[in-house]
Parts: structure tokens; sequence; C-alpha cells
């Protein structure tokens, strides 16, 4: 009786096996049938357009040969495509069967607005120091455009960066390898938020004189990207010992700094934060 049972076991066993295999083998075929089959062919695309791309840009982008299905559609390919635009981020896909693509696009973050030295026109640049747009600034008379810049920047909630050297010449899409905008960036990333939230504006002529406007007025000048941390505890340090009366800090030099206050006007030595 038990090797009967066993018997009809493995065979119970193998019959179920030899069905399972066979449906999935069925499902198989009818998916590769399927994939290129006309009745999924892409007929309709939906995209939903950004602040800074349109719908028609984004028609324009897109690269879906005819016969192209939900089924067998490139989505890295359709992705390349659309990120030629460098307002793109990145682009999620909803299949809408039987014939709808629904696509949905993730802008790249602004970091910050740069002003040019060549003329009237700010530059956005983008995540990972993409630039990604140039704006032509009108500028009033009695006005600089660093002051346009600045208002500009203010209204939007971006970061400005200014007084950069005139070998600074933006293409959108490629990603800035000026000395000076990489020393910026890397001071910005660096730092922590509680800074960040009191920085106004960058000043970047050289990457030795990179320096900022924080948000209560006061100037302070880093220098060069080096001992990021040490400079900020100065920096935050010196902000707490003298409220609202500082009016320039320099902390190239972290182990000593010097300031001005508004109480005396006089530059002194101030003490260093390791």
């Amino acid at each position: 009786r038990i090797k009967h049972s066993r018997k009809v076991s493995f065979k119970t066993v193998r019959t179920v096996f030899i069905v399972l295999l066979s449906l999935a083998i069925f499902a198989g075929i009818a998916f590769l049938v399927l994939r290129s089959s006309s009745i999924f062919a892409i007929t309709n695309i939906q995209v939903e357009p950004t602040e800074h791309v349109t719908n028609e840009q984004i028609q324009k982008l897109i690269a879906v040969e005819e016969g192209t299905t939900l089924l067998n559609m490139d989505e890295s390919l359709i992705t390349e495509e659309l990120q030629k635009d460098p307002w793109v981020a990145s682009a999620t896909y909803e299949r809408q069967f039987p014939n709808t693509l629904r696509i949905t696009i993730v802008e790249r973050k602004v970091t910050a607005i740069v002003a040019l030295s060549s003329g009237p026109v700010a530059w956005y640049l983008g995540e990972n120091n993409v630039w990604l747009e140039a704006d032509q600034l009108t500028v009033p008379e009695g006005k600089t455009t660093a002051t346009v810049a600045l208002e500009k920047a203010t209204s939007e909630g971006k970061l400005l960066v200014t007084d950069v050297p005139a070998t600074v010449s933006p293409v959108a899409g490629t990603t800035a390898t000026d000395a000076e905008i990489q020393a910026v960036m890397q001071y910005q990333s660096t730092f922590s938020s509680e800074l960040t939230s009191q920085i106004v504006s960058y000043s970047a002529s050289s990457v030795d004189a990179i320096s900022v406007t924080l948000t209560n007025g006061v100037q302070v000048a880093l220098g060069s990207p080096t001992q990021i941390t040490d400079k900020e505890k100065v920096i935050l340090a010196m902000l707490k010992q003298f409220p609202g009366e500082l009016t320039y800090l320099n902390v190239r030099t972290p182990a000593s700094p010097t300031y001005r206050r508004v109480s005396t006007g006089n530059v002194q030595s101030g003490s260093g934060v390791s």
C-alpha cells in the first residue's frame, strides 16, 4: 500500500509539473506573439507638461517608431531622447491597455542662478552642475545685472552666483566644468542646512576669492574650498557670539579668522574653532 501510495503521489506531482510547464510555455509563446501584435500598438501618447517643458516639446522628443507596442517599447531609448532637453531629469511610464502610453516627466531641480559677467544674462544651473537654460534680463537704468539677478533669484527662492569670470560660457545640457562654479557647488554641498539656509548669494570671481552674503547682510570671505567644515564652525560661532553686529567675516584661514563689527568698524582677530 505504501509503495502504491508513493507511485500515485509521484504521478500526481509529475502531472502537475507537466501541466504547469505547459502553461508557462504557452504563456511565453502568447507573450512573444502579443508583444509585437498590432492589438497593443501605441497609438496614443499622453504627457503631463512641466513648468519648463511643454507638451509640444516633449512630443517632438519622443522616439516611438511606428509599430511599437506597449509590450515591446524601449523605455531607456525614450528616456534618452527626452533627456535631450536638459530640464528632463527622468521619466516614468504607465501602460494603459490597449493602446495608450502615459508619460510623467520629472524636472531637474535648479541649484543656482548664475549671473554672467558678459552681459545681462542669467543661467539656471541644475542638479549635477548641468546648465539648463538662459534668461535674458531686463536691466533698468540705475540698476546692475547683479541687482536684477538677485531680485530674480530672491523671487524664485534660488541661490545666486555672481561675479563669475568672463570665461564662464554655458551651453544648455552640458556640465559646468568651470573651476569657480565647481568651487561654489563644493561649498554649497558640504555646508550644513543650518548655514546654507542663511546664504543669499556667492561671489566667485576666482577660486581663491569665493565669498558669500548671508540673509543678515554679513559678507563672508571663504577663499578656496578647503577646510570647509572648519570654516562653517567658525562662521556659526561668530554669528552666535556677535548677533546683529557683524558686517564682515574672513575665514580663509579658519584658525585665525578676522571680522568687522558695526559697533567698532575695526577688523579684529577672532578665536578659531577646531
